[in-house]
């Protein structure tokens, strides 16, 4: 009889195990195949088009420097742009959009592992605790938007996550942290490479191993295999990126893209308003149990990407950036409601709020399948009427050049960003370009809404430039597009 008890209560164990591993599979599952379907859905984004055409001419034609993407990027040139070209040659647009997808799930995975290390209890609520986070991760709208983007916003977020679930191992490890601080080091390295923004979250890595963690003074000399790899790799890159890494500091702080206070306020309200309920909740159980410096150090992490962005104005990059705010805001909400569930009529009114949660947010992720203007039937147009010789000049350059990369030289398609004629370049360039006929092709974007000061400064230099309509006809015009050729 106590044999086929201790059976009986083998079996339960695994059955729950089982369990939890199953519905864990079911959220990661459920979001890739909402993520999965229509990956062509528009034309690629700017930021899209630009990366893979650094990339093939990089990895393809071995040149990393004419397009000068170290002073621009906000990653390392030799890392996304060479994975998203491989990608692309492959499949297209959608093969580039698919293994970011796939980064995603991974991602959701290791929200699910760092919520579980953090959880406190038995092996039931912590279990819970991650499949929760992983459950408002992977539905987010933003992780929908951000995970079909074909930038290097995901697998840097993934790389972050896999060295920020393997500092938590060594900081909860009792013997022999070293390995997993140095693999924990790699990881946070090569999420710097694929997106500097990570270095941001450095300090509060050792913020979190000093204050909430309270690690012994023992045990933090063990820091040492984490601190010294990221400063010999920061080091060497310093040293060798000197000069353009100051050019692309410099770029930055000079950007005239501000947005609004009001308007970014707005945005992070529409982005992690459906959260919030979730971290509220959760939020009362760290002050319930007096864990009120977990719940700060949860809170800092979520917040110090916002604050970051409201700081700068900078609402074209935080659209992306937030997905790490609510990475963390996963985590502690995952942490906290999980502890707060005593019964089962609470799991089915959990459910149910996950549920509600999952249909919303898809609903608000439908809008980002529009989010830019499809170019794909004014490129058909350019691409069926251009040749090889020809010199084109694209207001929406980096698709236009993508587009035409196997028909006419990228180097041949200037954008508004990167344009040089008769040793001149800039507005010089441009206005000469335009008298002298230089371009054979140029297209322009006839919508305002969204467009930069920059991009309509330059668009109004062309269209009012006297020689334009004498040596320019126009050939194809729809609502959002207009395509010029020269006369002769």
């Amino acid at each position: 009889m106590r044999g086929e008890n201790n059976i009986m209560g083998i079996f339960k164990k695994y059955t729950k195990k089982i369990t939890i591993l199953v519905l864990l599979i079911a959220i990661i599952l459920a979001s890739l195949a909402v993520k999965v379907v229509n990956l062509n859905y528009n034309s690629p984004f700017n930021d899209e088009a630009i990366y893979v055409v650094v990339g093939k001419l990089g990895v393809f034609e071995k040149d990393w420097e004419t397009l000068v993407p170290f002073e621009w990027m906000a990653g390392v040139p030799y890392f996304y742009p060479s994975i998203s070209a491989f990608a692309y040659e492959l499949g297209g647009i959608e093969a580039s959009r698919f293994l970011n997808v796939v980064f995603f799930a991974l991602t959701a995975f290791l929200v699910y592992k760092i919520a579980y290390l953090l959880s406190e209890g038995k092996d039931k609520v912590k279990e819970k605790a991650g499949c929760l986070a992983a459950a408002i991760f992977a539905g987010s709208s933003v992780g929908y938007y951000v995970s079909r983007l074909a930038t290097y916003d995901m697998p840097s977020f993934f790389f972050f996550a896999l060295s920020l679930y393997f500092f938590i191992l060594a900081e909860q490890a009792r013997r022999l942290p070293g390995r997993k601080y140095i693999l924990s080091a790699i990881f946070l390295v090569v999420a710097f490479f694929f997106k500097y923004i990570i270095a941001l979250y450095v300090p509060i890595l050792l913020a979190f191993s000093f204050f909430v963690q309270k690690t012994s003074y023992r045990k933090r000399a063990t820091l040492v295999y984490f601190a010294l790899p990221l400063v010999m790799a920061f080091f060497v890159f310093g040293i060798t990126q000197f000069k353009s890494l100051g050019i692309y500091i410099s770029v930055q702080t000079e950007l005239e893209i501000k947005s609004p206070l009001v308007d970014m306020l707005v945005f992070v309200v529409n982005q992690i308003g459906l959260i919030l309920p979730f971290w509220v909740v959760g939020s009362y159980w760290f002050y319930k149990k007096e864990k009120l410096r977990v719940w700060a150090f949860f809170t800092f992490f979520s917040f110090i990407i916002i604050l970051f962005h409201v700081l700068n104005q900078r609402l074209h990059t935080l659209d992306k950036h937030i997905l790490l705010a609510i990475g963390g805001l996963a985590v502690s909400a995952g942490i906290g409601v999980s502890n707060m569930i005593k019964h089962k009529v609470h799991d089915r009114i959990l459910l149910l709020g996950i549920g509600v949660f999952w249909v919303l947010s898809f609903v608000v992720s439908l809008k980002y399948n529009s989010a830019w203007v499809n170019a794909y039937s004014v490129m058909d147009f350019v691409g069926k009427n251009s040749h090889s010789e020809d010199v084109v000049l694209s207001e929406i350059g980096a698709i236009t050049q993508l587009d035409l990369y196997e028909k006419v030289n990228p180097l041949r398609v200037f954008t508004f960003d990167w344009i040089y004629y008769d040793e001149h370049e800039g507005e010089e360039a441009l206005v000469n370009g335009v008298s002298d006929g230089y371009f054979n092709t140029i297209i322009l974007e006839t919508q305002e809404d969204g467009k930069s000061d920059f991009n309509s400064a330059y668009h109004e230099l062309i269209v009012e430039n006297r020689e334009f309509n004498r040596i320019y006809s126009n050939i194809y015009s729809d609502d959002h597009f207009e395509v010029y050729r020269r006369n002769y």
